[in-house]
């Protein structure tokens, strides 16, 4: 039917159904509309949460191991830009530490479509590192295949970081708990014990299977103690140095000291202890002793002839004293000690100066010792020998003194009427002083001499291997300067130069090893084998520079083949360089003469040793007196009048002689005869 044919009525049907389409199909298009605006909605929300996320999201092809997508956390963690990142491969951001493990990943992936906390490690554009967990997901194509994948990079550097140091933590913890020489322990509040260290055990020599679950009331020697301690830790939460004693397995008991904390649960319920028990089982021991050694000190100080004390370090509190000073000082230990001071009021008043600068040292912590004078109440005067030394607490401080004073007024007395003697001892100190500084420089003298002769070696090696250089250049080209000089003089100088150097490094080392032997402490045995020649030879080596100053004409004739003779080496050589030395200074010429011999008289078995010089003589009324002790003509130079005494003595000492001839103005001959021993002429 056509439109002409329809009724009215069916044309207004249709119309009326058409518009109810028209609406339907507006309504259907506004829902659509909502729908489109609500999915670009949520599309826009899902891509700001990816972007902005914390962690790095990327998505890699499968195939190529490109970059596909990345969001703001990879660019800002890494340090690139998008386009430093997209395009290029997942692999150049790795780490190349770790670059062989992320090509297993991602292999994995390819195979399997997933990843779960792989740990790698990223590399920042500074080069940096960054520990991540790897995880991914796959998205398909409609055959299954792998296309690329969804992955996510969790920064867990400060996590890795934390897990070191957590390990760390425990390692100390664990090397603490085993290498401490104390014994350290966990129980619980029922007294079970939970751990212990191998110190315990070996405290309590119990096997550690054993201790391990024991109670510790049973290693009480009093298990009374052991609530105690318990209402005692809890009410303090700690105890320090808490004094227990303990029960080996043997039976044998030992003191201990305990320091230990109350372990609790969340809510605050006591757990248990921890702690460390400290044997002191050794220092009880100690004290005991200690105080038993402070009652035979006090009985032993108390029956001491010498006065001892102790006080503070400026004098003017006395803390004990002894009984010997009322006999010595002939006054109270009380007034002493109530009047510390009274003591300087005791001092003569000649010697109290130097008392006092004493006291001023003795208030700084140093040594002192000294002597001086006191006047008794009666008038007496006694000497008095004083040792004061500081006294240190535990922590090492200074903070008291001790001494002792012992009278000595016979010995000084005696002192006084030996003071020939005592010169005698002076002089002999000084010596040794002398000995000792000679042989300390002579030491220091030998170490850059080493240097000197063996570079003086080199040098004298390096000119032999230069000269025929130089000399060839001499005569292709003429002279030229060589150290400010003309070649053609140079060479044979600088030659003579480096000969110099080491003819003087070997002869101070001559000198040195001279010094050294006659420094040496002489141990006073006379049954050495000794070679005549070689002590003359070491003397004068030792006074070799005197020689030089004192005359221009030095004769020395040694006899070849000498037998050797017993003695002591070191005191035959004092007495050369003594007769040496008074030859040297009797000259009074360079152009004199000195003449140094040695010969075998094998008819009297006898070594002969003899000095001469050209010198002013000695007067006839001086010559019987030279030997005696302390005669000298040169006092006001500084002379002792020992050299020719020792020298006389030592030769006496030797089973020889020692005896002078000399005419006044030309000269004297001092002639060292020593006998050869039997023994060294059967050898």
């Amino acid at each position: 039917m056509n439109d002409q044919q329809k009724t009215k009525e069916q044309l207004i049907d249709e119309l009326a159904t058409m518009r109810q389409r028209v609406t339907e199909l507006e309504q259907v298009e506004t829902r659509y509309k909502g729908t489109l605006e609500s999915l670009e909605q949520s599309g826009r929300t899902y891509y700001d949460l990816y972007d902005n996320a914390p962690d790095m999201f990327v998505f890699v092809d499968a195939k190529t191991a490109n970059i596909i997508r990345c969001n703001q956390a990879v660019v800002q963690t890494l340090g690139y830009t998008r386009e430093e990142i997209i395009g290029h491969s997942i692999f150049e951001r790795y780490h190349p530490d770790c670059i062989e493990d992320a090509h297993k990943v991602f292999q994995s992936f390819v195979e399997t479509g997933e990843v779960n906390d792989a740990e790698l490690v990223l590399k920042r554009k500074d080069g940096s590192k960054i520990d991540v967990s790897l995880n991914a997901s796959s998205v398909r194509d409609d055959e299954g295949n792998v296309l690329y994948s969804r992955s996510v990079w969790r920064n867990i550097t400060r996590h890795k970081r934390a897990v070191k140091a957590l390990r760390r933590s425990e390692t100390r913890y664990r090397t603490l708990f085993g290498e401490s020489r104390d014994a350290v322990y966990m129980n619980t509040r029922e007294g079970k014990i939970l751990d212990i260290n191998q110190a315990g055990v070996d405290l309590l020599g119990y096997p550690r299977d054993e201790l391990i679950g024991m109670n510790v009331r049973k290693l009480y020697v009093h298990p009374e103690e052991r609530s105690v301690f318990q209402r005692e830790i809890e009410r303090q939460g700690s105890v320090r140095d808490y004094e227990l004693k303990f029960r080996r397995k043997d039976g044998t008991q030992i003191d201990c000291l305990v320091t230990s904390t109350v372990r609790r649960a969340a809510d605050g319920t006591v757990l248990g202890y921890q702690g460390i028990i400290r044997d002191i089982t050794e220092q009880m021991k100690a004290e005991k002793a200690l105080h038993e050694s402070e009652q035979r000190f006090r009985q032993l100080a108390e029956n001491l002839r010498e006065v001892f004390w102790l006080s503070s370090l400026d004098s003017r509190q006395i803390y004990f004293i002894n009984p010997a000073y009322e006999e010595i000082w002939g006054r109270s230990r009380e007034s002493l000690i109530s009047q510390p001071e009274s003591w300087l009021e005791t001092i003569h008043p000649e010697d109290r100066e130097e008392v006092l600068a004493n006291l001023e040292k003795q208030s700084r912590g140093e040594f002192v010792e000294y002597e001086y004078r006191i006047v008794r109440p009666d008038g007496e005067i006694r000497w008095i020998e004083a040792h004061v030394f500081p006294v240190r607490n535990e922590e090492g401080e200074i903070y008291r003194c001790a001494g002792s004073a012992q009278e000595i007024t016979k010995r000084k007395r005696a002192e006084g009427l030996a003071e020939s003697q005592q010169q005698q001892l002076i002089q002999a100190d000084k010596m040794a002083s002398l000995g000792i500084l000679v042989s300390g420089v002579a030491h220091e003298i030998n170490n850059p001499n080493n240097f000197i002769m063996l570079n003086g070696e080199i040098l004298s090696m390096a000119w032999q291997n230069v000269m025929p250089i130089l000399q060839k250049y001499y005569e292709e080209n003429g002279d030229f300067l060589l150290a400010g000089m003309p070649y053609s003089r140079a060479h044979q100088k600088i030659a003579q130069l480096i000969s110099g150097i080491s003819e003087g490094a070997t002869r101070i080392g001559k000198i040195v090893e001279a010094l050294g032997g006659f420094a040496r402490q002489d141990a006073g045995d006379l049954d050495q084998q000794v070679d005549p020649n070689a002590v003359v030879e070491s003397a004068m080596v030792i006074v070799n520079n005197l020689i030089k100053k004192s005359t221009h004409h030095p004769s020395v004739e040694l006899a070849e083949d000498l037998p050797q003779i017993r003695g002591n080496p070191q005191q035959l050589e004092q007495v050369i360089i003594n007769l040496i030395t008074n030859s040297c200074q009797a000259l009074q010429s360079p152009q004199k003469s000195l003449f140094v011999s040695t010969w075998y008289n094998e008819t009297a078995d006898l070594i002969t040793i003899r000095v001469r010089d050209e010198g002013e003589g000695i007067p006839p009324e001086n010559l019987n007196h030279i030997i005696e002790p302390f005669f000298t003509t040169k006092r006001d130079a500084g002379g002792t009048g020992l050299g020719l005494s020792v020298s006389y003595n030592i030769v006496k000492n030797h089973g020889g002689h020692l005896h002078f001839t000399s005419r006044f103005g030309r000269g004297t001959t001092a002639t060292v005869m020593l006998p050869v021993s039997r023994r060294s002429m059967l050898d």
